[in-house]
């Protein structure tokens, strides 16, 4: 504890100690001979001075794959919820990648707060910052600190669908963030049509709840449609299914070139996730005399979620239904399409807000016109088109 005689009043200021453990990463020029700051946040609004990172462990600091302590002073501010690291962009070779940080308040050594980063701080690499605010969270008693995720990344089928700009994600759980990671291999990544797969190892974030996808609009062809995100939690035998369906790009769409996504579903290891189910249906005519029947013949398939329409394709006796694919991210319908000519009144267009199943389901009011004869007995169809392109069928 510190004091200090201000305006006639002794004032009190409580100091403690911090030991501060900073890994740099594992990748080539990935040191730092710069100088390096550290700023700490606290739960109720206060914040350290902007501490300089120096009198390591180590004589040359912020080397490849190092680890660097720091013992520091500075004011109290109770429970941590981020950090701001950041350097002053000097020296031969300023350019540096940091893995994670681990804070330990020495007057409380039992909590440790970790910070993940994954990525650099360079001008010349990555997004070109220098400086990075990132959550600190508590280790969790019980919990794999590390974990492997693998991250398939489908690129949409549409002329100029792919993107030579620099793509990062983020992982979000119940238990912390990733904070920004690169997707790099040694492949021409995100070709229109093109699956990519990485690798990330990081601290477990728990239950995947959301996830941000972005580029950097670098390269001279940065627009970027995106179709959609497999992630496998290989610790937890998971798989979650994140769709898009968007441009990432500043000349479509809506110009965005980031995007939060959220999860489809999530399944056990081992299970696969389909966008479409198949049925086989076998239909038994019975044996009367004209039982037959020229017409098209339709079924409705009903489940927990949804009412589906298909029309019977026959083969033989056999018939295949394709079940048509909603997006439960599509909430605004925008136009309506009539296989005939119709006196039908549609009041308004309605949003549906944050729906949480796999399928929503659409309640769809018509009003029939009071013309003589505006009834009928023909089968009607309608499409639904969403705000991204996505359609079901008739």
């Amino acid at each position: 504890m510190t004091y200090r005689l201000q305006s006639n009043h002794l004032i009190y200021y409580l100091v403690t100690s911090y030991e501060i453990i900073v890994y740099t990463g594992d990748k080539t020029r990935a040191g730092t001979n710069s100088q390096v700051y550290i700023t700490l946040f606290g739960k109720d609004g206060k914040r350290t001075e902007k501490i300089h990172l120096k009198n390591s462990n180590n004589k040359d600091p912020f080397e490849r794959n190092q680890t660097d302590k720091f013992s520091v002073k500075s004011d109290y501010i109770g429970e941590l919820i981020k950090l701001r690291i950041e350097h002053d962009n000097s020296g031969l070779s300023p350019g540096w990648f940091l893995d994670r940080i681990v804070v330990t308040d020495l007057h409380d050594p039992k909590t440790k707060y970790v910070a993940t980063c994954n990525q650099w701080l360079a001008k010349d690499e990555g997004d070109k910052q220098i400086s990075r605010e990132l959550m600190l969270n508590k280790p969790i008693s019980g919990t794999k600190q590390n974990n492997q995720y693998k991250i398939t990344v489908y690129t949409g089928n549409k002329s100029g669908a792919g993107t030579d700009a620099d793509v990062f994600i983020t992982l979000y759980g119940n238990l912390r963030e990733t904070g920004g990671i690169r997707l790099e291999n040694n492949k021409n990544m995100f070709e229109a049509g093109q699956k990519d797969e990485f690798t990330v190892e990081c601290p477990t974030v728990g239950v995947l709840n959301k996830i941000l996808i972005a580029h950097n609009n670098k390269g001279s062809a940065p627009g970027w449609f995106l179709d959609r995100i497999l992630i496998e939690d290989v610790n937890a035998h998971h798989l979650y299914e994140f769709p898009c369906n968007r441009w990432l790009a500043k000349n479509e769409d809506d110009k965005q070139i980031s995007r939060l996504l959220f999860p489809k579903t999530s399944n056990d290891y081992g299970k696969q996730l389909v966008r479409k189910n198949q049925y086989k249906i076998t239909v038994y005519t019975g044996n009367k005399s004209g039982a037959g029947t020229d017409a098209d013949v339709f079924i409705t398939l009903y489940d927990l979620f949804r009412i589906i329409f298909g029309i019977l394709s026959v083969v033989s006796d056999v018939v295949s239904v394709e079940l048509p694919y909603e997006d439960k991210y599509d909430s605004k319908i925008q136009r309506i399409f009539y296989d005939t000519t119709s006196q039908s009144l549609i009041n308004g267009t309605e949003y549906l807000t944050h729906p949480t199943e796999e399928y929503i389901r659409y309640i769809i009011k018509i009003k029939t016109g009071e013309l003589s004869h505006s009834a009928t007995s023909a089968n009607v169809s309608i499409r639904l088109i969403g705000s991204t392109g996505r359609q079901t069928r008739f």
